[in-house]
């Protein structure tokens, strides 16, 4: 965190605030910082970041996607369901031309954010395809051990335990039990997640 900063001190001062190297400093200082759990401290990095990028390289740049996706995940770990549907839902398309097979981690970690966004409001058929693409892709990219892929199986146990209270008795829970059964069977976490 203190070299992010010192970093992105010195790239506004010496390239100023909007060249690449500036705000790609901003999405690595906020990403650390949601990843180090201060939600409140990352969040004006990353609003700086995303609206800095869209300016600068439009809203389908590379660039751009990844902001979106941090911010994305920042709004649904702070319980923004509405607002992180709302920014992440009209960037599918481009993250999936963009990023799907040039960056599948990335893709995959925008489409759990995506998925944890819509099972938090309840759009629990639309979150079960978003999460089970992301499994997918963490399963073909043998990330299923990482933190990143443990995080989208939480959230698929998560999904199926919100759909089983929201529809009590159409077999959400047992689905909450088989996922929570493959999750243990990767055994213990001992990682924590990067903000790349």
């Amino acid at each position: 965190e203190p070299y992010l900063r010192e970093a992105l001190e010195k790239h506004r001062r010496l390239q100023g605030e909007e060249h690449p190297d500036t705000l790609l400093s901003l999405v690595n200082l906020g990403g650390t910082l949601l990843v180090e759990g201060k939600l409140a401290e990352a969040e004006p990095y990353l609003r700086e970041a995303v609206e800095k990028n869209r300016r600068v390289f439009g809203d389908d740049n590379e660039h751009t996607l990844l902001a979106i996706t941090t911010m994305g995940k920042l709004l649904v770990d702070q319980g923004k369901h509405a607002e992180a549907e709302k920014l992440l839902a009209p960037a599918e398309a481009a993250v999936r031309k963009t990023l799907a097979d040039d960056s599948p981690p990335q893709f995959a970690l925008f489409m759990v954010s995506l998925g944890r966004a819509r099972a938090g409001l309840h759009a629990f058929a639309l979150a079960q395809a978003d999460l089970l693409e992301a499994q997918a892709v963490y399963v073909r990219t043998d990330g299923l051990k990482t933190p990143f892929g443990r995080q989208c199986t939480k959230a698929i146990i998560d999904l199926y335990k919100g759909w089983n209270s929201a529809e009590p008795g159409k077999g959400y829970d047992a689905k909450a039990t088989e996922w929570k059964q493959k999750l243990d069977a990767l055994g213990p976490e001992n990682a924590t997640p990067t903000a790349s």
